[in-house]
């Protein structure tokens, strides 16, 4: 957004996306979430000195305004303390050489209450003195009321919209767009280039160190209920594919599982024709996509607390609280990142949970850059599977082989009748704490509606984790 055009398709992307996502109030929270996320991340990604201009706007004139130098003077001690009470501040505080030559600025106090609670604001007269580089917080929490009322506003204005036959087709279906591209999608299905195939010997293993949360309740519920719900066949079965598991090798492990409750028999009229079904093999042979966590916190239904079998969608949005809380503490990860996940779940940032969830079991996962492709991680499971992969593949210190803690595929083994045993749950390792962000301008992205297959995959792909709004105080 550095150019012209840029700033122009991201903010168009913005308006359309507001629109669109206003015709239901859980599109209305994903949107808004996705959004404050990436105005977040971009007031951070501002360099010194950008911030001012940009507050500067006759729009927010009504409740920022910077103090005068005979106000800094007066409360100089008070100030200085204020601002020397983080590194950030003591580095602004040095760059300026003192208090009087910095930018403070003043708020209604209500307008502050997340900034006066941690005590990181100075109270005057009823105003909040707020130093620059403190402004994040304010600023965020007035975009996200201004948003939310903009948001309303839409909502009333999307049946007048979807009348346009033009744009009709746009706004009813952009939620279950592809917005990643041909390409994209390619690449994921073909995630297990540079990486062996994985054969059933390693799904347990696979499924303590590799698998996101959402697929490894599901992995769980399978090997102990040895069933499992329609959606969790579905969810689990497209994952296993594109993950690289053979068809045979699907069959061989559902059937290992299914056959300890049901005959052989049942297992085969009942349960094998819909995994060739995915695998492309029956039917109309469509080649089908895993499921995104757009799709899965969006469309799959939630599973109903207490049954057999019943352990698909995504934990962070369908689990409740306390069993989500229950489920992370028998984990390894600590204390601290405990809290982090279990706080962006209770906000509905779902994908962002995911995201924490990866780097506190990936350690230093960030650093890795060269090696673990981390921008899908938040938006798709096998993207999470692929990069938590490639992380251990280049912690053994081989860039096109899996750790030595897999075992490699044996293809002279007879995968249809190899069985499994039981195992123990699963555990997690646990490691620093951490997000990522990213956005993607539908205005500059070719617009491949997926929704356009039979059952039983129901193509969606996950929309970017962030879409892109316009940085500009329009949005206020």
């Amino acid at each position: 957004i550095n150019t012209i055009a840029g700033r122009k398709k991201d903010e168009v992307s913005h308006f359309i996306l507001r629109l669109a996502y206003s015709r239901t109030e859980e599109l209305r929270r994903w949107f808004l979430a996705q959004e404050c996320a990436l105005f977040k991340y971009r007031l951070e990604e501002l360099a010194p000195g950008e911030l001012g201009p940009t507050i500067r706007d006759p729009i927010l004139a009504d409740f920022l305004q910077e103090i005068d130098t005979e106000t800094k003077k007066q409360f100089h001690d008070q100030l200085k303390a204020l601002v020397c009470s983080s590194k950030q501040g003591v580095e602004a505080l040095t760059t300026a050489g003192d208090v009087t030559r910095m930018i403070i600025y003043k708020v209604p106090f209500y307008l502050a209450n997340e900034a006066v609670g941690r005590r990181e604001v100075f109270l005057l007269n009823g105003d909040a003195l707020v130093p620059e580089h403190r402004l994040h917080t304010i600023l965020l929490a007035k975009f996200r009321t201004a948003l939310s009322r903009s948001m309303t506003i839409a909502t009333r204005s999307f049946a007048h919209a979807v009348s346009d036959p033009r744009l009709a087709p746009l706004l009813n279906d952009v939620d279950s767009v592809d917005v990643l591209g041909d390409e994209a999608r390619k690449a994921l299905a073909q995630n297990n280039t540079n990486l062996e195939q994985i054969n059933i010997d390693q799904l347990d293993q696979l499924a303590e160190t590799s698998m996101p949360l959402c697929m490894r309740l599901v992995h769980q519920t399978l090997r102990r209920d040895h069933k499992l719900k329609h959606w969790g066949r579905v969810q689990y079965g497209l994952f296993l594919k594109v993950a690289g598991l053979s068809i045979d090798d699907q069959i061989a492990f559902f059937q290992s599982e299914f056959t300890k409750l049901i005959s052989p028999d049942e297992f085969t009229k009942n349960y094998a024709y819909g995994i060739r079904h995915r695998y492309g093999q029956e039917g109309a042979r469509t080649d089908y996509s895993a499921y995104g966590c757009y799709k899965i916190i969006m469309d799959l239904p939630g599973p109903v607390p207490g049954e057999v079998g019943g352990q698909h969608g995504c934990p962070y949005k369908h689990m409740t609280s306390d069993a989500l809380s229950a489920l992370l503490a028998k984990t390894s990860i600590d204390a601290s990142n405990q809290r982090a996940i279990l706080q962006q779940a209770k906000t509905n940032n779902y994908q962002v949970a995911c995201q924490l969830h990866f780097q506190a079991t990936h350690t230093n996962s960030e650093s890795m850059t060269g090696e673990v492709d981390l921008a899908g991680v938040g938006n798709h499971p096998n993207a999470f599977f692929k990069a938590s992969r490639k992380y251990y593949s280049a912690l053994a210190g081989e860039s096109k082989q899996l750790a030595p803690v897999f075992q490699k595929a044996d293809p002279s083994k007879n995968k249809k009748k190899r069985a499994l045993d039981d195992r123990a749950p699963l555990q997690s390792t646990a490691g620093p704490n951490g997000t990522t962000a990213s956005s993607s301008a539908v205005a500059s992205t070719p617009l491949t509606n997926t929704n356009q297959q039979d059952q039983p995959s129901d193509q969606h792909t996950a929309p970017s984790t962030t879409f892109a709004a316009g940085f500009s105080t329009s949005s206020f």
